[in-house]
């Protein structure tokens, strides 16, 4: 595989909200996420339409005046929720004026994230979305800590997280342009072509999760906890983005990961069955992870039997365990069995690096 189609670096967003819900923080990290992706459906995903127009550039000039085109869309999704925020207040749903500007901190963040990735430096791109998740984070888990006044004393909500999301914005500002200084800038938004592809990149686990919520609310089944296993779906489908859907041989080893993060929280709801994290039990992850897996490999990956075999492997063990069909012992074995065997399917060449043709010389 080409390991530059994936970004570990990708989690450490929704990994942030997941540890911050676990940790204690309340509705605070979901209400965020949930606002980012307004954000993102607004804005028609700025970030990804900058990402997939930057990735067939091949100059610094043309990837800055994209760039500037992804600023001038989120500037217009910016300005299109924040009227209808104002305009209809039961679109509010509890956000307030200090989450918005947060959100739009770490938006712009990545934005410029992006821009340091498009110009080739993928270390500063990594070191730069470690920096500014881990400043997330911090917030998060601050205005979570009871007893803690804010310095300034804002009269706004949430005031650590919107302190550390703007901390990383100036960070990822001052670093994409002493890394590589502006060539050109444009506000013409030339990435609107890309929107469509976009959108679906990375609003598809969203939106299906969304519909998922909504169907369970309107059959009366009550969702408890403060939805930490949303953003562990999120881990899952955020690692799998890249700019166009890979070929059978560069899916293999997102085929195995995939497979590997949907089973893991199944094997360890069978063996402990009351386990809890972030006061979810870890069927609720098995859910998260089974649906972002399946969005991911409808978008992301080649079709592959083994992928999706080992895919229905792990729904059977999901199954068992709500079901409980067998005595405990037997029920928890086999549970164990189905994901191991799923794993052990998408193994298959799932390390085996393409070899380099040999240089012809003339």
């Amino acid at each position: 595989m080409n390991q530059r189609l994936m970004r570990p670096t990708a989690a450490l967003f929704p990994l942030a909200g997941l540890i911050a819900a676990a940790a204690g923080g309340g509705a605070l990290p979901l209400r965020l996420m949930l606002l980012y992706y307004a954000l993102q459906l607004c804005t028609l995903c700025a970030v990804d339409c900058f990402r997939n127009g930057a990735a067939r550039e091949s100059g610094v000039r043309r990837v800055d005046r994209r760039f500037g085109g992804g600023i001038t869309q989120f500037v217009l999704g910016t300005g299109l929720l924040l009227a209808a925020l104002l305009l209809c207040p039961a679109l509010k749903c509890g956000f307030s004026a200090g989450l918005f500007a947060a959100v739009g901190c770490v938006t712009l963040e990545q934005m410029f994230e992006e821009r340091i990735y498009a110009l080739g430096r993928r270390v500063d791109g990594a070191v730069l979305s470690g920096i500014a998740n881990l400043l997330l984070l911090a917030g998060l888990l601050l205005d979570a800590a009871g007893g803690i006044e804010f310095p300034l004393a804002l009269a706004v909500e949430a005031p650590f997280t919107l302190a550390m999301a703007a901390l990383g914005m100036c960070i990822a500002v001052l670093t994409a342009y002493i890394v590589e200084r502006s060539h050109g800038f444009s506000l013409k938004p030339v990435n609107l072509a890309r929107a469509p592809a976009a959108c679906v990149q990375t609003l598809l686990y969203p939106a299906a999760l969304a519909g998922l919520w909504i169907a369970a609310h309107r059959h009366g089944w009550k969702a408890s906890g403060t939805g930490a296993a949303l953003f562990y779906g999120l881990i899952l489908w955020r690692l799998s983005r890249t700019v166009c859907r890979r070929t059978g041989e560069e899916s293999r080893p997102l085929n195995l990961l995939l497979v590997t993060l949907m089973a893991l929280p199944t094997a360890i709801g069978a063996v402990f069955p009351e386990l809890t994290y972030g006061d979810m039990p870890m069927i609720s992850y098995a859910a998260a992870a089974a649906l972002a897996a399946l969005c991911a490999g409808v978008v992301f990956c080649a079709p592959a039997w083994r992928y999706w075999l080992g895919f229905m492997l792990v729904l059977a063990a999901d199954a068992l365990l709500v079901i409980q069909p067998l005595p405990e012992v037997w029920n928890m074995a086999a549970a164990c069995a189905l994901c191991l065997a799923a794993v052990l399917l998408n193994l298959h060449r799932a390390f085996l690096r393409r070899a380099k043709r040999p240089e012809v010389r003339f």
